[in-house]
């Protein structure tokens, strides 16, 4: 029996912490689809990085003509979720930009912004106060904000023979009307490594962020993370996604 209770202790009990103190983390793994004339529908598929439950505690659109709706609203540690999103181009027919906002439990990301376009002839809508507020209601002067777009947000490097090194660029854009800070750049793994040469852009100035992946010690179908936190109101923490499938060294 006491031997029992100090099993219980030294292996249950730490496992039990580490899922209380591991904090749920969103992720996607592209921010951005194109419906062009298509109404869709389309699936964003949403990520639990971290630990614990993921919840999705709302879903809001800054138009009638998109809709939204996800097949899970807690989603477990390594799990997923799909969050549909379709356009009505009778109620809009209209090019332009629309923005889904996905409010969760995350801290550090309170609500993701996901971006639905149009033939993208029209400037898109921006809304930096909705992570704070439910009211979309703006000021003329918070119209002029810097916007971070990547081109895209993951990057799989198939499969990778143990012990190499893999390296990709990531494309970051400013969007916006003033300048883009790119504030600090951090990965979810020591194997991984990000840089960029350049931490202030322009409107419409864009730059790499230039990722390596080392795969020593590792094995099997691993993702790994790259935060990347600027001074865009609506996305403060952007994360970037690798995937690798690490094989045995060749002999």
């Amino acid at each position: 029996m006491l031997k029992k209770l100090i099993f219980i202790f030294v292996f249950v009990c730490p496992l039990l912490i580490l899922g209380q103190t591991i904090k749920p983390r969103i992720s996607v793994q592209i921010v951005e689809h194109d419906f062009g004339t298509d109404p869709g529908p389309f699936n964003f598929i949403i990520y639990n990085g971290g630990g614990g439950v993921l919840k999705i505690n709302r879903i809001r659109t800054t138009c009638s003509c998109v809709s939204a709706s996800i097949d899970k609203k807690e989603i477990g540690m390594a799990d997923s979720a799909k969050l549909t999103v379709n356009y009505n181009t009778s109620l809009n027919t209209e090019d332009g930009i629309e923005y889904i906002y996905v409010s969760t439990n995350d801290e550090n990301t309170p609500v993701l912004r996901l971006t639905a376009t149009f033939n993208k002839k029209i400037p898109p809508l921006i809304f930096p106060n909705l992570a704070h507020k439910d009211s979309t209601e703006t000021k003329s002067d918070q119209l002029d904000v810097p916007i971070i777009y990547f081109s895209e947000t993951s990057h799989d490097f198939g499969s990778v023979e143990t012990g190499s090194v893999v390296g990709y660029d990531f494309t970051v854009t400013n969007k916006g009307k003033l300048p883009l800070k790119i504030i600090r750049i951090r990965t979810s793994c020591g194997c991984t490594a990000a840089i960029t040469n350049k931490n202030v852009l322009d409107p419409e100035e864009s730059t790499k962020i230039h990722v390596e992946f080392d795969s020593s010690n590792e094995s099997g179908k691993v993702r790994r993370t790259i935060e990347v936190l600027s001074n865009d109101p609506s996305n403060e923490r952007s994360i970037l996604n690798i995937y690798a499938d690490i094989k045995p060294e060749s002999k």
